[in-house]
């Protein structure tokens, strides 16, 4: 059907799906949509859509409920809410199928890693790390206190004096780790703060949305911290955490750590996750060691620090 046609075809269904559209009827927006878009040249879409009187969250709801509406295809009318369910439920999938189709192209990636880089398969508590480290990033799952117990004594004997750690904490436990990094002998420093954009990003706990990540800047005595202003904030673009659940943004690391380390310095990581850290580390020059666990999340990590320039 050739691109007039169809958009005729969809100016005629558009009215019928109002605030209580059925299932059907979006399910065949979403089909002449799905046909229209390979017909536009690039940079094409949103201006047509816009022609057309959609959005691009519409034109991306109603062909996210095409692709799936086999799976969840009720009879009869459907509310708003019932709609919007439908949609979630089909980009968690999409979002799904998506990060395991980059995690592995990811851990194809062939090639040693940058000699500035070494990540170990392992438990962080057995993991025989060297004597001394110039900078820690500490981000367990933020729910395992004995994690954060098990961290702090860490860092207060393999952290070099004067010698910075950043420990990443969810809100509601940043009393309780602070006093275990407080207990173990270190030093608070300050509280750097990951923004989130939309509160909607984060997850509720309890009756709070938090629009923040703590990440409480801890050292081994007086800190040696370069002369300069520096933000304490940094507000993060939406991540689509593509590799990893608790991906982290890279871009408050990569300032933070070019700012506060120096080049050449050494940083442990013993909960390096899908690596992000360890690629702040290599684009800010700074040598990185770092540990996990997980065999899977472990070889996505090391595929992305093979691909990094």
């Amino acid at each position: 059907m050739s691109l007039h046609n169809l958009e005729v075809e969809l100016l005629r269904l558009l009215p019928t799906l109002s605030m209580k559209p059925t299932l059907d009827r979006a399910v065949e927006a979403g089909r002449i949509l799905d046909q229209v878009r390979p017909l536009l040249p690039h940079g094409h879409w949103l201006p047509w859509l816009a022609r057309v009187g959609l959005t691009r969250q519409s034109a991306s709801d109603y062909s996210a409920v095409y692709r799936h509406a086999g799976d969840v295809r009720p009879a009869g009318h459907m509310t708003i809410k019932q709609f919007l369910e439908t949609i979630r439920t089909a980009r968690f999938r999409d979002k799904r199928a998506e990060r395991e189709r980059v995690r592995a192209e990811v851990v194809a990636a062939e090639g040693p890693l940058p000699v500035t880089v070494k990540l170990a398969h392992a438990d962080c508590r057995g993991y025989k790390w060297p004597a001394v480290v110039d900078a820690a990033w500490v981000d367990p799952p933020w729910s395992d206190l004995p994690l954060y117990e098990w961290a702090a004594g860490w860092v207060a004997t393999t952290l070099r004096p004067g010698g910075l750690a950043f420990v990443q904490v969810g809100t509601a436990h940043l009393k309780t780790v602070l006093d275990l990094m407080a207990e173990a002998g270190l030093s608070y420093v300050w509280t750097l703060a990951m923004w989130h954009p939309q509160s909607s990003e984060a997850k509720p706990v309890g009756r709070w949305v938090s629009a923040w990540r703590p990440v409480l800047l801890m050292s081994r005595g007086q800190p040696d911290i370069p002369p300069g202003k520096l933000s304490d904030g940094y507000t993060s673009r939406p991540s689509a955490k593509p590799h990893h659940d608790w991906e982290q943004p890279l871009s408050p690391i990569e300032c933070w750590l070019s700012r506060l380390v120096a080049p050449g310095s050494v940083l442990a990581d013993p909960f390096a996750g899908s690596g992000t850290t360890a690629v702040a580390a290599r684009t800010t020059e700074v040598r990185w060691i770092g540990t996990e666990m997980d065999r899977a999340t472990y070889l996505v990590a090391r595929g992305r620090l093979a691909k990094v320039e």
